[in-house]
Parts: C-alpha cells; structure tokens; sequence
C-alpha cells in the first residue's frame, strides 16, 4: 500500500513501527512492528503494539490483512508517540472488526484499572 498515510492517523489505522519510536514500551527488542491507533489527541498517537510470539491479547491471524505473514495478538499495552512519527510511518490500512473492537476494549479495560 502507500508509505505514509497523506492525513493525520485515526482510530483503527495500521502503522509499521520502530520500537526505538515507542521508546521500547511494547518491547525490550529493538524491532520494527505492526501498531494499530488507538487514540489521537492533540500532537500525540497511542498506539497498541503485535506480536507474533505473545498470545495474550487480541488475536489477529496471518493473512487477515497482507502483511501480518504470522498469527499474531495485539497485546494489552500502549505507548505514545509523536504525531510526526505516526504520519512518517507506513499505513498499510485499516484493522477490521471486530478485532478493532476488541484491541479498543482491552485498552478500555486496561486504563481503568491505573
């Protein structure tokens, strides 16, 4: 698909991230990975990480859009970053539902409990 969205990301947006970006908050590797956002406000994006190897979260299967190659999740925690980033980073779409609906309701439930 395209390099980077041409708009500011919204909600459900499929970005590919460093994790030197997200400051190492979704993992201790230093990778690039599937991030899907879950909020804008103002110059900051929250975005919730996958994973191929963890099997807490929301569950998204390989092919479901053409680049998740693996079964992954999209765990529960987020990390924000800079409005800039996200707009540099490559979109490749859209999460579709229900998983969409569910990476938001288990970062719902997640904030409550902080």
């Amino acid at each position: 698909m395209s390099a980077a969205p041409h708009r500011a990301p919204a909600i459900g947006d499929v970005l590919y991230l460093s994790d030197t970006i997200t400051f190492t908050r979704l993992s201790s590797k230093s990778v690039m990975r599937w991030c899907v956002v879950v909020a804008v406000t103002g110059y900051q994006v929250r975005v919730v990480g996958r994973s191929a190897s963890r099997r807490r979260g929301v569950f998204t299967p390989a092919g479901m859009l053409a680049e998740f190659d693996k079964d992954g999740c999209f765990w529960p925690a987020s990390a924000r970053i800079s409005l800039g980033d996200a707009m540099r980073a490559r979109y490749i779409g859209k999460l579709p539902e229900p998983y969409l609906g569910g990476v938001l309701a288990q970062v719902r439930r997640r904030r409550r409990k902080t």
